[in-house]
């Protein structure tokens, strides 16, 4: 019999000018080896905008479990050395994360210059970011090629797990 597996990994797709930042994750869950990869990831695009407007996009599957009060802030807290402008939205059709995001952002000291929202699709985050910037931003359509064939990478061998004789 096969079942599912029941923890996430993530495709990402990474540009450092313009510094762009896209995530897309599968599975149920997610370990803390790789939440603490992706503060590391959002510290380093905050580090690499260096003072110019930095755009992430993280998508997550409805069944995805919200991640717990210690990652919810440390992700708040990956934000506190940023100079620039950040433009963030995580996707999802789940309504728990969703109101994580909203959670993150209170525990954000520092919310200058950041804009964020939650939304159902990727195209509904990237012409919300078009809109608020006055341009297309098309590199984060080709971002999300990249992550999705980055996960199709990492994902092959964790798709399915054998769990004994049917």
């Amino acid at each position: 019999m096969r079942t599912a597996v029941f923890y996430a990994v993530y495709g990402k797709a990474y540009s450092s000018h313009p510094t762009m930042l896209v995530m897309k994750f599968a599975g149920t869950t997610t370990s803390d080896a790789e939440y603490g990869e992706i503060v590391e990831a959002l510290k380093q695009m905050h580090r690499d905008a260096n003072g110019r407007v930095a755009f992430g996009v993280i998508i997550v599957p409805k069944g995805h479990a919200a991640p717990n009060a210690y990652w919810r802030s440390r992700f708040a807290d990956a934000h506190l050395n940023r100079t620039g402008r950040y433009l963030f939205a995580p996707v999802t059709e789940n309504p728990l994360i969703r109101g994580v995001f909203t959670a993150v952002k209170w525990l954000m000291r520092d919310k200058n210059n950041y804009h964020g929202c939650a939304l159902a699709t990727f195209d509904d985050a990237v012409v919300a970011f078009e809109k608020i910037e006055g341009r297309q931003l098309d590199q984060l359509r080709a971002l999300l090629t990249v992550a999705e064939a980055d996960l199709r990478k990492r994902r092959p061998h964790l798709e399915s797990k054998e769990a004994g004789a049917t």
